[in-house]
């Protein structure tokens, strides 16, 4: 799958609906590699159309995702509190980390930029905002490079060029309007897995819009 397709890219709660997110073996054969999620909107393939908005009537689902944990140097906005509620309801686009250019073969670059790998619209990042790697032993990591508004790594700023080590439900904060959750395969489909399981029984935990449930739910 293509992180920079022209065909629009699914929602957790789209993707919970598929029968993939009940067959483990052929999901983690499609989304070999990490994921990005992403809000509503954000991404240049997800379609503007889509609400941005959490609602009581959906399901809040918890999918290890490290928020509030903004310090008092983050530049983060009213804006970043809705999204963070469209992906905690499980409307964040997933987005595959992969690349799409020929330039910077070993990093996986994000920004405003058409020549992006992952194209985001939004005037509040850079036109390359940073850069995802993958390590010798698979692991992940990402560089800020050297971005206008800046990154922030589960609510702590990044020094420009400089290299932090991702695992599954950080939060990359893209200046102050654009969150971003790290899913590995395996956490995004037991991410898809509880949502779809609820979704099943017509439940969901009772939460305040957009607001994340115990951290527990995950394994309910």
């Amino acid at each position: 799958m293509n992180a920079a397709s022209d065909t629009q890219l699914p929602t957790l709660r789209e993707l919970s609906a598929s029968p993939l997110a009940r067959d483990r073996e052929e999901f983690l054969r499609r989304y070999a590699s990490p994921v990005l999620m992403l809000p509503p909107g954000a991404h240049s393939g997800s379609g503007k159309h889509r609400d941005n908005k959490a609602t009581d009537r959906q399901v809040a689902v918890w999918v290890g995702f490290k928020a509030g944990t903004d310090t008092p140097g983050s530049p983060a906005s009213m804006k970043v509190f809705v999204n963070r509620a469209a992906i905690h309801a499980g409307n964040g686009i997933v987005c595959p980390i992969a690349k799409r250019t020929v330039e910077m073969p070993k990093w996986i670059s994000i920004g405003r930029s058409a020549t992006s790998d992952i194209v985001l619209e939004a005037d509040t990042v850079s036109r390359i905002q940073g850069c995802f790697t993958e390590g010798p032993n698979g692991s992940w990591s990402f560089l800020d490079a050297a971005s206008t508004n800046g990154v922030w790594h589960n609510g702590e700023r990044i020094r420009p060029r400089r290299v932090v080590d991702l695992a599954d439900g950080d939060e990359l904060l893209l200046g102050p309007e654009v969150p971003a959750v790290f899913k590995t395969p395996h956490g995004l489909f037991e991410a898809l897995a509880v949502l779809a399981r609820h979704e099943d029984n017509g439940r969901g935990p009772a939460t305040e819009s957009g607001t994340p449930p115990d951290r527990n739910h995950l394994s309910s």
